[in-house]
């Protein structure tokens, strides 16, 4: 037989329900813990007591009360951040007054776990910290993204210029947009900037389709490579220099069929990455640590 249990509980009868789902967690865990509910008298009930309400037009839920102001309530699951109300009197119908773990009753009297009630509701964050967090999450990766969009046009446009004076790639290469792998330094935002302005370079100045592949992806290793490397001020420079000495001479000699052998070619690119990663790159690197607060002000 079904019993209804707003019925039953204003008919005076004290109920055991099992709550489903982890929002009161790890208080009650489905399948294992059983709630105690009586008819609650709306003009008793304190912060931290949890009590049995209906959500307008919806489902009964066991919630903690966080804030009680007017007659209205505020309550919160223990799992939960978001802090639903007001919660009206005629919405709730019962309070907690007992739970059975393993066949043990414990009253919500129990000192034990009116201590443990307290620090669940003291440490709870406020709404509105969680709600200012939320948004300085939501400021924090659009400021990454515009960096982002940034340095990949910087790349661009520098690449661009190099590639007047045909520097920008071949057997002999000073890529000097290739000073901008230091910025994963300063910001892990140069990242996706650095291997989207390299793909996008190596695509407008008319480089073979597995070159835009492996150079781009060797732009990226480097980045990600300095990025780690970010609190050593010396050694940051070295990972692009290191995937690009290795993978381009590769492409020169398998896509562009260039005269020479590969050893030349990691003679010729690592002495092109090292002009531009690490002389122009630590000139870059000693001006931008200058107004790094104010530039990068993300980290």
């Amino acid at each position: 037989m079904k019993y209804d249990i707003e019925q039953l509980l204003e008919a005076g009868e004290v109920i055991q329900i099992y709550p489903e789902g982890y929002s009161m967690y790890p208080m009650f865990v489905p399948g294992r813990d059983a709630a105690v509910i009586k008819k609650a008298d709306v003009k008793k009930i304190r912060r931290a007591d949890v009590v049995l309400y209906r959500r307008k037009g919806s489902i009964l839920v066991l919630h903690r009360v966080v804030k009680c102001r007017d007659g209205q309530f505020y309550m919160v699951g223990d799992n939960q951040m978001e802090i639903e109300g007001p919660v009206q009197e005629d919405q709730i119908k019962g309070i907690l007054t007992a739970f059975v773990r393993n066949g043990h009753r414990i009253s919500v009297k129990n000192p034990v776990y009116m201590v443990l009630a307290r620090i669940i509701e003291c440490s709870r964050p406020s709404t509105r910290k969680t709600k200012l967090k939320e948004k300085q999450m939501r400021n924090k990766k659009v400021l990454l993204i515009v960096q982002a969009a940034l340095i990949a046009a910087i790349y661009v446009v520098l690449t661009y210029f190099i590639s007047a004076f045909n520097l920008a790639s071949g057997a002999i290469q000073v890529r000097i947009s290739e000073a901008l792998t230091i910025l994963p330094v300063f910001t892990p935002a140069a990242i996706p900037g650095l291997f989207i302005g390299c793909l996008l370079s190596n695509l407008l100045t008319g480089c073979m389709p597995l070159d835009v592949v492996f150079g781009s992806l060797a732009t990226l290793i480097g980045a990600c490579g300095t990025y780690a490397l970010r609190k050593h001020k010396w050694l940051a420079p070295l990972p692009p220099i290191v995937a690009n000495t290795i993978i381009v001479p590769f492409v020169l000699a398998y896509v562009y069929m260039a005269e020479g052998t590969i050893p030349f070619f990691m003679l010729t690119v690592g002495i092109g990455e090292v002009i531009s990663c690490y002389v122009l790159g630590m000139i870059l690197y000693k001006v931008l640590n200058n107004y790094r607060s104010v530039i990068f002000k993300n980290e």
